[in-house]
């Protein structure tokens, strides 16, 4: 009786208010769109085989570029990964076809998604009456649904919404593959999207050496805003993913000011001091009841911490202020960096020919001791989850081979 009333209610809308205007906040940002209402009259969704047929024949009989060339407009003008455009069709839909019934807002985020070019497939459950998107990803993901089918990995992005929520592994997959060849779907942030930025300032407190020191800098409240439930991805890309322009500019140059004169190994101690010493430590599950793995930008927002944010912070710092080659490297329990710089003395660690040394950001606070691992780690197995080397020494080494 639900799903006849939502069918009827569909219908009439369709013909009594032919164009709608709708405008909703997206982490700032504001999303004008114009579409006619008919395009949500597509009559009562069946959740079997043949009804999810006989819905999505309906949508697509409309015309729903002028919907799909709005949000691909958007998605341009703010360097939207796949991830954040996704998120800007769902909460689009969440918002103007309300009315539908969620079952039917998963069918148009699918069909949506098609249109995008993404090879996507559709898995539901009868008991709950739950519709999920699955999309194809090259990428390795963790704790989200994954299927796979004739050879290819399928991500559940309706379930990687709500990370922490518990969902049905007991599900129907359609039949229907309507662009088999269509492209991976990305999760990358090697780009940073363009949105506004929303700048947080907060002092940072430190000693080196003995010496009290003090630095302001913003962190970016829009990205931690969209980081909140973003997709556990591998944990040495954390390590790759830039801070903002606006916060990088305030650190980076208080930071050069503060290296003025120091030889390198002097500046990865004065480093270590800021990242052991500026944040308290935790880890995540006490600090927020859950895993939560950061980049830079989030390490800066947050009060607390642990390795792999230290981590994700000092190697952005080294990459950008001194420009030498970086490791991070993962221990079966903690994750650290190791630079390549002959200044430095320590216990080496060969790596693709160059011989690096352990600079670990967490600890303890107050120490700048920089060179060797942390006490009890010093013939521990590791893992390089993430490297950096700097173009000129790129090219060398290309040459040389």
């Amino acid at each position: 009786m639900h799903s006849l009333i939502l069918a009827w209610a569909s219908w009439l809308l369709g013909f009594m208010l032919p164009m709608q205007h709708a405008e909703l906040s997206f982490y700032g940002e504001t999303v004008e769109l114009t579409y006619p209402a008919e395009l949500f009259a597509n009559g009562t969704l069946y959740l079997n085989g043949d009804g999810i047929d006989n819905y999505l024949l309906a949508v697509e009989g409309k015309d729903w570029d002028v919907i799909h060339n709005q949000l691909d407009a958007y998605r341009h003008r703010w360097e939207l990964n796949d991830w954040l455009y996704f998120k800007l069709v769902h909460q689009t839909l969440d918002e103007i076809a309300e009315f539908v019934g969620e079952p039917e807002q998963r069918l148009l985020e699918y069909h949506l998604l098609t249109m995008a070019g993404f090879d996507t497939r559709l898995c539901y459950d009868i008991n709950s009456q739950d519709v999920y998107v699955y999309v194809f990803s090259g990428e390795a993901m963790f704790e989200v649904p994954i299927i796979e089918d004739d050879g290819r990995k399928y991500v559940n992005l309706s379930a990687a919404l709500f990370p922490r929520k518990h969902h049905s592994r007991s599900l129907n997959m359609h039949t229907a593959r309507p662009n088999p060849t269509g492209k991976s779907f990305s999760f990358s942030l090697l780009e940073l999207p363009r949105l506004t930025p929303q700048l947080i300032e907060r002092p940072y407190f430190f000693t080196y050496q003995g010496e009290a020191l003090t630095l302001h800098t913003s962190s970016d409240r829009t990205i931690i805003q969209w980081m909140e439930d973003y997709p556990f991805f591998e944990e040495g890309l954390y390590m790759q993913i830039p801070m903002s322009d606006a916060s990088s500019a305030q650190l980076y140059g208080q930071l050069e000011e503060m290296l003025a004169g120091k030889s390198n190994a002097e500046s990865l101690s004065f480093l270590a001091a800021f990242t052991r010493g500026a944040f308290d430590y935790k880890e995540d599950k006490e600090a927020f009841g859950f895993s939560k793995p950061m980049i830079a930008e989030e390490t800066l927002f947050y009060a607390t911490s642990d390795c792999e944010d230290r981590s994700a912070l000092y190697f952005n710092l080294v990459k950008k202020l001194l420009d030498l080659p970086i490791i991070a490297i993962a221990y079966d329990d903690h994750l650290s960096i190791a630079v390549a710089s002959d200044e430095l003395i320590g216990k080496s660690y060969w790596h693709e020919g160059r011989s690096y040394k352990v600079c670990d950001p967490t600890g303890p606070s107050g120490t700048s001791e920089v060179g060797n691992p942390p006490h009890g780690y010093a013939n521990r197995r590791f893992e390089v989850v993430a490297s950096y080397t700097p173009s000129v020494l790129a090219k060398a080494t290309a040459t040389s081979k």
